[in-house]
């Protein structure tokens, strides 16, 4: 055998394998929707986005963004941490409460404990 056709046979099982989901995708109906956002997920996105914030606060402080660029990424990730809020706050709205509490810190977005008086995140009351 040539080293052509040993080296073709070696690569042979590589392409077909590499090949095989292109050509053979399977039963399009097995395709599962991609989940709700949940609350774990949603509280996850907030958190990332404030985090954002404050990393992005750190940067202009220490001369690494402009404020042009501060003042983007802030709106930007601002944006996205008031819509996680809004639907988690969306969804406990459902949950029976008693009236009068806030579900979310207004001030940091940290979920309100049941029952609690103030924000275990920055201290505010929770009362409205």
């Amino acid at each position: 055998m040539s080293s052509t056709a040993v080296l073709l046979a070696g690569l042979l099982p590589a392409v077909v394998f590499v090949m095989w989901p292109l050509f053979f995708s399977g039963d399009s109906d097995a395709i599962e929707a991609l989940p709700e956002d949940d609350d774990e997920s949603l509280q996850r996105k907030k958190v990332a986005a404030l985090a954002a914030i404050k990393e992005a606060e750190f940067d202009q402080r220490t001369g690494k963004l402009s404020d042009d660029d501060f003042a983007a990424l802030t709106a930007r990730y601002k944006a996205q941490a008031l819509e996680a809020i809004a639907a988690l706050d969306q969804r406990s709205t459902s949950s029976s409460a008693p009236s009068g509490t806030i579900k979310f810190c207004p001030n940091c977005g940290t979920k309100a404990l049941p029952g609690g008086k103030f924000c275990s995140g920055c201290g505010r009351p929770t009362r409205a």
